[in-house]
């Protein structure tokens, strides 16, 4: 009965954890796929760099119709450690993390272009956008540390507060709607067609 018991909750946890986070990407993900041959691995490479130009097509056409400067920000992928941030760090970039994914698994359905982060050079605010695919509509989730006195939650060796980030402001805009990504499959791929 322990061993019963022991197996339904990790399953149940596993599920759970899909649920919570089973935001979407393109239809083309090789993420999951280790390429073994030199064939596969042109193919891997071709596939990431096509959902890549994907992504930076609806993020440049959000850029457009929020009318964001792209140079004042770094980009990071949303399945990046809060530890790659550069411009928040620790708690910080932790609790941003936090406060993005809650957006996402809340907002992001199924077949929408993957959402970016991106943080202000600085690190004052930052923000998470994507795009619906089934309308074009662009989405932006804008985010700001929390003020010192609400937000704080524990104090860093050198006396200065590291504080939650809360959603600042939301919007959405009408955007271009894009065609639907379609790559070459692995069977029709060889070495030639990427040189």
């Amino acid at each position: 009965m322990k061993h019963l018991k022991t197996i339904l909750a990790v399953s149940t946890l596993a599920i759970a954890t899909t649920f919570a986070f089973g935001y979407t990407t393109t239809d083309a993900n090789s993420k999951e796929f280790v390429p073994k041959t030199s064939e596969e691995k042109a193919w891997k490479a071709y596939v990431d760099d096509e959902v890549t130009k994907k992504k930076f097509e609806a993020y440049t056409d959000a850029f457009k119709a929020f009318g964001i400067e792209q140079n004042e920000y770094t980009y990071y992928d949303i399945h990046a450690p809060s530890t790659s941030y550069k411009e928040v760090t620790g708690k910080d970039a932790a609790l941003l993390k936090v406060s993005i994914l809650e957006i996402v698994k809340k907002d992001v359905k199924s077949g929408d272009i993957i959402p970016g982060i991106f943080i202000k050079k600085d690190g004052t605010k930052a923000f998470m956008v994507f795009k619906s695919s089934a309308t074009g509509e662009n989405h932006i989730y804008w985010f700001a540390p929390a003020p010192k006195a609400k937000g704080s939650v524990q104090s860093k060796s050198d006396g200065t507060q590291q504080n939650a980030w809360t959603l600042d402001e939301a919007e959405s805009a009408s955007g271009k709607k894009l065609e639907k990504l379609k790559l070459k499959p692995l069977k029709d791929f060889t070495e030639t067609e990427n040189n």
